[in-house]
Order: structure tokens, then C-alpha cells, then sequence
């Protein structure tokens, strides 16, 4: 009776390890800006969406960043990054799930979707960075992109939004190529995890 509720979380545990260990491998792209990093670790969100639905994505996301804090201590002990990474995924994952859940594999619609998740991406990190993640740097880190760039302006025209598009655009090819190359596999696993839902619904009812 609980079988489809187990291999469902069993899922949501193994999305979540691997997105946590594919978030290590963390690659600098800009060098004028090489605390700017990107990771992978939405890949795995988005596969979870796919299967599971948007909550399942987001619990994910969330067990993620969770994971990756408690193994790194944040940035000097407080969560600055970690809360960054998990609005960054939902606000990337979120408008592609959403674009895309009927017709995964419709390319006009696939464009769609990664350009939105890109913008959606850039203009929810662009307001999270000015209102909390560099006013919190600066306070518990003393680290101030002012120096850096001269002023808040050219840090976000000359680095932050050009990250976020480039990390936009990198991570929807590898998402859709995924999709793409694991289409079959997800669609059986995504149909037996149902099925496993709706039997134990059935079951239930029965005693009801």
C-alpha cells in the first residue's frame, strides 16, 4: 500500500545526493568575475520535475542546498549561497517545467522555455543579489563587489547578468540533451511511479 509513496521518496533522495555532488563540481566562466561559478546541480531538479512534479522539484532543490550547507558551513557559518543556489533553481526549473510538461519534446517549445528560464533566472537573481546576497556578504564577510568594479552598476551589467545568461544558456543544453537522450527511460520510470500511486490509491479505497 505504501509502495508508490517509498519509491517516490527513494527518487526524491537519490535526485537530491546527485544534484548535491554534481553541485561540487563548480566551473568559473567569467575572469574578470571568477567568484561567479556554475554547477549542474539543476539538471537533476529538472529531471525530478519531470518525473515527480514542480513540488518534488522544489523539496529537491531545497534538500540540496541543505546538504551542501551543512557539508561546507556556508560563508562564515550563515547560509548566503546555499539560499541563493536554491532560489536560483526554482527560478530557473520552475518556467521550464512549466513550458514544457506536455510537449517535452518540441524544439520550438524547448527554445521557449530555456530562453525564459534564462531570463526568469537572471532577473530573480539580479533582485536577490541587490536586496540580500551582497548586503549580506558585506556584512558578515566584509566583501564588497564596489571594489571590484568600481560601482554596484558595472558588477551587475559587466559580470552578474552576463554569468546568469551564459549559466542560463549552458545548462539548458545539457538539460534538454538529457531529456532528449533519456526521454524513453524517464517516460517508464515517470509511468511506473504513477501507476505505483494510483494502485495504492485503488488498494486504499477498497478498505474505505
Amino acid at each position: 500500500m505504501e509502495n508508490g509513496k517509498t519509491k517516490r521518496l527513494v527518487t526524491i533522495a537519490m535526485l537530491s545526493a546527485i544534484a548535491f555532488l554534481i553541485a561540487f563540481l563548480e566551473i568559473p566562466i567569467l575572469g574578470h568575475a571568477p567568484f561567479l561559478k556554475i554547477d549542474f546541480s539543476d539538471v537533476p531538479v529538472f529531471i525530478g520535475m519531470y518525473l515527480l512534479g514542480p513540488i518534488s522539484g522544489v523539496i529537491i532543490a531545497f534538500f540540496r542546498s541543505a546538504l551542501q550547507y551543512a557539508a561546507t558551513g556556508g560563508n562564515m557559518g550563515y547560509p548566503i549561497g546555499s539560499t541563493a543556489a536554491f532560489v536560483a533553481s526554482l527560478a530557473y526549473t520552475l518556467p521550464i517545467y512549466y513550458i514544457i510538461r506536455h510537449k517535452p519534446l518540441q524544439m520550438g517549445r524547448n527554445i521557449l522555455a530555456g530562453v525564459t528560464g534564462t531570463i526568469s533566472l537572471t532577473i530573480i537573481l539580479s533582485i536577490l543579489n541587490y536586496t540580500f546576497v551582497l548586503p549580506a556578504y558585506l556584512s558578515v564577510m566584509g566583501f564588497n563587489v564596489g571594489d571590484m568594479f568600481g560601482t554596484m552598476y558595472n558588477y551587475f551589467i559587466t559580470a552578474l547578468i552576463p554569468f546568469n545568461f551564459i549559466k542560463g544558456a549552458i545548462i539548458s543544453l545539457i538539460t534538454f540533451a538529457v531529456l532528449y537522450k533519456m526521454k524513453a527511460w524517464l517516460d517508464r520510470t515517470k509511468k511506473r511511479l504513477n501507476t505505483d500511486d494510483e494502485a495504492t490509491i485503488t488498494h486504499g479505497e477498497q478498505f474505505q
